[in-house]
């Protein structure tokens, strides 16, 4: 009888779930992020080419952080051992996620402050 191999379920859920949530992050972030950007850049087209640039780099971050993660796995022997793994995982990636959108939000906020001062003057 072969013996159910609980690592490959585990990437099999793991991967698409966290590509699912990456990309709609990102799309949310790329819609709403614009505006922001608008404000701070005063071209459309350099806006927009920015908000491109940043929305590639973050599918690129994070999809190869996902994907390159898989290799530190451990052995997986039961069930309860795989959702304790997916749950892990899955948080880290959101966390993750999280962690590095308020830090996007702080440099935006720093270079709107910088932008704010340097038209003062």
């Amino acid at each position: 009888m072969e013996i159910l191999n609980y690592n490959i379920i585990g990437y099999l859920v793991y991967l698409p779930v966290t590509f699912y949530i990456t990309i709609n992050v990102g799309k949310v972030c790329y819609q709403h992020g614009e505006i922001f950007l608008l404000q701070l850049i005063e071209q459309e087209q350099t806006a927009k080419a920015v908000n491109k640039l940043l929305l590639i780099g973050y599918y690129l971050l994070n999809l190869g952080f996902a994907t390159l993660i898989l290799s530190y796995w451990s052995i997986i022997k039961h069930w309860s051992n795989l959702i304790e793994v997916l749950s892990t995982k899955l948080g880290l990636i959101i966390l993750l996620l999280g962690i590095m959108h308020f830090i996007n939000m702080f440099v935006i906020q720093f270079f709107a402050k910088k932008q704010f001062n340097k038209s003062i003057h």
